[in-house]
């Protein structure tokens, strides 16, 4: 009797293990959800072009996507925090733009200046992680932010995008 109602109540232990550790591995998002820009709102930025893995991704191919747009806080390494809107197109948007399809865990943004920053995880396809044509109504310069919104580490914000790599 008690092999069988170990034979029986075992396989529930493991599944019910399985899913708890599944539910546990992935750090929930703690940020803000992205709204839809509505396209009379989309606000006027220059032409861009960024590379992805190698492939050119440009304003022209972005504007069939949906824009969003999100409100960010963020801590710098002083300990100041800083609130900023930031309109753009959702990440997994412009991988999917430069071709890429897969389940990337990491990914790696340099700006035009050398500056580079490092994000794994959930942020890299939550919707509030934008590359970012508009910071607080005003449009870049030179290239687009990388906005990783639901992250609140200011340093992990980047202007001047020029090229990103995921793997």
């Amino acid at each position: 009797m008690k092999k069988k109602l170990l034979t029986l109540v075992a396989p529930m232990l493991v599944s019910a293990l399985a899913l708890a550790f599944t539910a546990c591995g992935k750090p929930k998002p703690s940020g803000p959800a992205a709204a839809v820009v509505a396209a009379a709102d989309i606000p006027a930025f220059p032409a861009f072009s960024i590379t992805v893995n190698g492939a050119a991704v440009t304003d022209a191919v972005l504007s069939r996507c949906t824009m969003y747009s999100a409100t960010a806080k963020s801590v710098n390494s002083k300990g100041t925090e800083s609130e900023h809107a930031y309109v753009g197109f959702a990440f997994k948007d412009v991988l999917s733009a430069a071709g890429l399809t897969g389940s990337y865990t990491s990914l790696v943004a340099t700006a035009s200046d050398g500056y580079q920053v490092t994000l794994t995880g959930y942020i890299i396809y939550d919707n509030s992680t934008l590359l970012a044509v508009t910071k607080d109504g005003a449009a870049f310069v030179a290239l687009p932010w990388l906005a990783p919104c639901g992250d609140t580490v200011s340093g992990d914000y980047v202007q001047n995008v020029a090229t990103i790599v995921v793997s």
